[in-house]
């Protein structure tokens, strides 16, 4: 079994939004707050460094798969990307 982490944070710089997916071998919300993680801004290209308690949003998702990937690492960032300004809705 594996766990998908989707957490969502908000830039400090321009407060767009910057998400990111973990792969991991927990469903642990706390585990994952714990973990630091280096992301870039899409709208504004600033690199910060957060912890997942501040990320806005947190969800986990159970992702059943086929045989047993080998030597699959636990908190492996798989993706961070963020939503240009020009993509944003206005409200």
């Amino acid at each position: 079994m594996l766990f998908v982490h989707m957490l969502l944070f908000e830039c400090p710089g321009c407060g767009g939004p910057i998400a990111t997916m973990l792969n991991c071998e927990h469903g642990s919300v706390e585990e994952t707050d714990k973990q630091e993680i280096r992301l870039r801004c899409g709208s504004c290209d600033s690199t910060r460094r957060f912890i997942g308690l501040l990320a806005k949003r947190h969800f986990v998702i159970e992702w059943e798969f086929g045989p047993r990937i080998a030597g699959a690492v636990t908190m492996k960032k798989i993706s961070a990307f963020a939503i240009p300004k020009r993509l944003q809705a206005r409200g």
